[in-house]
């Protein structure tokens, strides 16, 4: 059974009528998918926002993340004092890096630097339409060619907004 998409579309037609360029959605019910657009897909164009475009969901996801691995502490399957390194071996090979633990992670105190620095120096035209894995990511902000980057500071000691702590799988 299709979800019905009434209502939602309804809501994507007055987040544009608000003054938003365009606006897509997908509604999931078991395998059943309803997608809708409302909009244009630029700024000033004509072009209607493409029902199938693809989007960045961007730091919403933190909140789901963040509840999923806390679900997954209260459940027993991971405790918060974990280290990184003991479920993903390797991803942050920093000074220091063995230590950051998922507490850190969460709370933003892992001293990893934000992944999005530098994605758009260099190559970043050429880049601007490429999909990332999220190690790619990662290996981006603690790499440089083979040398590994530093922590900004030793992890739980300080706060730093960064995604990158959100985004860690190999």
């Amino acid at each position: 059974m299709v979800p019905d998409g009434t209502t939602v579309q309804a809501a994507l037609d007055r987040v544009t009528a608000t003054g938003a360029v365009g606006v897509v959605a997908e509604v999931r019910q078991g395998d059943a998918v309803w997608r809708g657009s409302s909009g244009t897909s630029s700024l000033n164009g004509r072009q209607p926002a493409p029902v199938d475009g693809r989007f960045r969901a961007g730091s919403v996801t933190e909140t789901f993340t963040a509840t999923v691995v806390l679900q997954l502490v209260g459940e027993g399957w991971l405790r918060l004092s974990d280290t990184a390194e003991r479920w993903l071996p390797g991803l942050v090979p920093s000074p220091g890096g063995e230590r950051i633990t998922v507490r850190d992670l969460l709370q933003h105190a892992s001293g990893l630097p934000e992944y999005t620095d530098g994605l758009l120096d260099g190559d970043a035209l050429r880049d601007r339409f490429r999909t990332w894995t999220p190690a790619e990511l990662v290996r981006r902000t603690v790499k440089d060619g083979d040398r590994d980057r530093p922590l900004l500071f030793p992890p739980g000691t300080d706060h730093h907004y960064s995604n990158t702590g959100y985004i860690g799988s190999a």
